[in-house]
């Protein structure tokens, strides 16, 4: 029973992939013969390959001309480059050691890409993450604006007026913000009206004008006609969302193991002033 849920896990899974992913590329970057070091050799993999990047370019293949050229400019990338590993130039260079950690990376993400989650696992996932799968509230509003500054009885004369039937083009002052807003989220709103607008708004008396209500730009009276709240969608909804984030997130934690299993390999040594080249707390 306990190797059995030991097999389910996706770690398992991630190093029995991984290792074939990795013994797969071993198989094949090691499989030209041995040749030489100062002989280089171009082969079918090498030709079909410069064609394919000329004919993804220039929508045709490559005449024999062109084709020589791109031979001419493999061979001399082929020779320069081994001339500089030889001289070491690839070392302490912090663009090439970024790009080959990238490479492995790479390769070790790619080792979890074939990983397909079950329902039942989605489902675990989507509960465990409902927060980042919440749709934000959304309000349905119309507002009149009343300027920078505004006395109580300006405030309390406009808001009797417009719900006693008054036309919101009739109160308050031109400014340049929509005076009616179809459902919209808080990110929205507030974008518009300034951060927090839209939770002052939701703590009014939906169906009836209120206020007043501070915005970036003064005071507001409003009237929410519809209200969404916030809600979690239902799983068919997001289920290609979820699957997507479980596989960036399983795929993360692959990287880190391997790392890990990679570090154990080494012993680190420290130097042992590294105290005194830190900035002081």
């Amino acid at each position: 029973m306990i190797l059995k849920s030991f097999a389910k896990q996706p770690l398992v899974h991630f190093i029995l992939i991984g290792g074939g992913v990795f013994g797969l590329y071993s198989l094949v970057s090691d499989k030209r013969p041995d040749v030489p070091a100062a002989t280089i050799v171009v082969d079918d993999t090498d030709l079909d390959r410069l064609s394919l990047g000329f004919q993804t370019v220039w929508q045709r293949a490559p005449t024999e001309t062109e084709l020589k050229q791109l031979i001419d400019a493999h061979i001399r990338e082929e020779v320069l480059v081994r001339e500089a590993l030889a001289l070491s130039l690839d070392r302490d260079d912090t663009v090439i050691r970024r790009r080959l950690r990238q490479k492995i990376d790479f390769l070790t993400r790619s080792a979890a890409a074939g990983l397909e989650p079950s329902d039942q696992q989605l489902m675990g996932y989507l509960d465990a993450n409902a927060e980042r799968y919440r749709t934000e509230p959304s309000l349905g509003f119309q507002q009149v604006y009343l300027g920078e500054t505004a006395g109580n009885d300006a405030i309390q004369a406009a808001r009797d007026a417009l719900n006693n039937g008054a036309a919101s083009q009739s109160e308050g002052k031109a400014i340049m913000l929509p005076r009616r807003l179809p459902l919209t989220q808080r990110a929205a709103v507030d974008r518009m009206f300034g951060d927090g607008f839209f939770d002052r708004i939701e703590m009014q008396d939906h169906g009836s004008w209120s206020g007043p209500v501070q915005s970036a730009y003064g005071i507001h009276l409003v009237k929410v006609f519809e209200h969404e709240p916030a809600a979690t969608p239902g799983y068919e909804v997001v289920r290609e969302r979820l699957i997507q984030d479980w596989k960036e997130e399983q795929a993360d934690a692959f990287v880190e193991a391997h790392y890990q299993r990679l570090l154990a390999q080494y012993s680190i040594a420290y130097p042992d002033d590294i105290r005194a080249r830190a900035v002081p707390k």
